[in-house]
């Protein structure tokens, strides 16, 4: 594995930062430029700071980028405080108006970490009903928000004054997911009111952590999944957050999960309990992280063609499929007409080209350009990782 010694250094000093134990001292030919990109592009210098913390003062002293650790920790914390002061009034003004509501993700994870600041986040994430967007739409914007975009099972909101971004779901994932989007629909059936609130409800354990996976597992095969997520795993087992593994694993086998699960739970027994694995294992392992911390927190648009082009069974990637995606993909983006009249696909096709054409040429532009660099290696790999994790490529 290339800069392999940035990396174990970066996953070291990672999980020093949300558990109790000490960092080993870094290699003194660590090259720190690169161990900050790859915390830049998970999004995790503020994380990382409180493992550096740990190290001795003459060794953070010589670290490149060590004034923007510190700052990124003091930026977190004072995004932390806003998002925290948001949640409180998004709580209050969604219950006075009788709306059912549930928070996700990082709003629920981030307390189980050591500090909540030490969970980064972009965006307040919410299931809800009882409303329509409209009524969702003035609520917000009497509290300073605009709204942000919206489609067919959402909407979301920005506040300027303080860059908080809120999306508000009415599914918890997208319906081109056919399988995973007909287990999670009646999730409020798994739900029980927070106690002391009227409106306020919480995912029962089990269930939250069956979401968390399914939505790894959506980001995985679409085009990349953040080491924050699989943090989030870690913490969920170590705070002994769910208690019947056999319904988890039951359900996970059914969803057509397990495999991808062990997999993430490889990770995280090699990463924070020094596992020992076998060279297959080891061979998973190398393969996962190297699809994660090459594309980032969120995935990559190339990446994204890739495995497309995997899952299709294709060679390469398609310019063509890109232009016309096939009809799942299409519903995830629009939903609505398009899910109850199958035959207006090629009238959503021209609607997307149009919108590319007006909105986001040159992102579209750059995209040809960039797919056209693609490797038989990068294809190799992922349709490896792909059927290692149990999706059929």
């Amino acid at each position: 594995m290339l800069h392999e010694k940035e990396i174990t250094t970066f996953l070291d000093l990672l999980r020093c930062s949300v558990t109790d134990r000490q960092p080993a001292v870094p290699p003194p030919d660590a090259d720190w430029d690169f161990i900050y990109k790859i915390a830049s592009s998970q999004r995790l210098t503020s994380t990382l700071y409180f493992g550096l913390r740990k190290l001795p003062k003459e060794t953070t002293e010589n670290i490149p980028h060590w004034e923007s650790y510190i700052l990124s920790y003091k930026k977190a914390l004072v995004a932390d405080a806003n998002r925290a002061f948001e949640i409180q009034n998004i709580t209050t003004e969604l219950t006075k108006s009788g709306i059912d509501f549930i928070f996700l993700k990082g709003s629920v994870t981030k307390y189980l970490y050591p500090d909540p600041a030490m969970r980064p986040m972009t965006d307040i994430d919410a299931l809800y009903r009882g409303c329509d967007f409209q009524r969702l739409e003035t609520i917000f914007k009497n509290q300073g928000y605009l709204t942000h975009t919206k489609d067919p099972d959402g909407i979301s909101f920005f506040k300027p004054v303080n860059k908080i971004k809120v999306e508000m779901q009415q599914m918890l994932i997208d319906r081109g997911y056919v399988t995973w989007y007909g287990y999670l629909k009646d999730i409020w059936e798994h739900c029980a009111l927070k106690d002391g609130a009227s409106h306020e409800y919480e995912i029962s354990p089990e269930y939250f952590y069956l979401y968390h996976i399914i939505h790894m597992a959506k980001h995985f095969r679409k085009g990349g999944l953040g080491l924050n997520q699989c943090m989030d795993i870690y913490m969920l087992q170590h705070a002994d957050f769910v208690n019947n593994w056999d319904f988890i694993e039951k359900e996970l086998s059914h969803l057509g999960l397990m495999q991808f699960h062990e997999n993430l739970r490889l990770l995280i027994d090699f990463w924070f309990h020094d596992k020992k694995l076998s060279a297959n294992e080891q061979q998973t392992v190398d393969l996962l992280l190297d699809y994660i911390l090459r594309n980032g927190a969120f995935g990559s648009k190339v990446q994204e063609e890739v495995n497309q082009a995997v899952q299709n069974k294709k060679r390469r990637p398609a310019l063509l499929s890109k232009i016309f995606p096939d009809y799942h993909t299409m519903d995830s983006y629009y939903g609505g007409a398009l899910s109850r009249h199958r035959f207006l696909l090629p009238f959503y096709w021209v609607r997307l080209n149009v919108k590319r054409l007006i909105v986001s040429r040159k992102d579209f532009v750059k995209l040809r350009s960039s797919l056209a660099s693609v490797t038989d290696t990068q294809m190799e790999q992922t349709r490896e990782l792909m059927q290692r994790c149990g999706f059929d490529a």
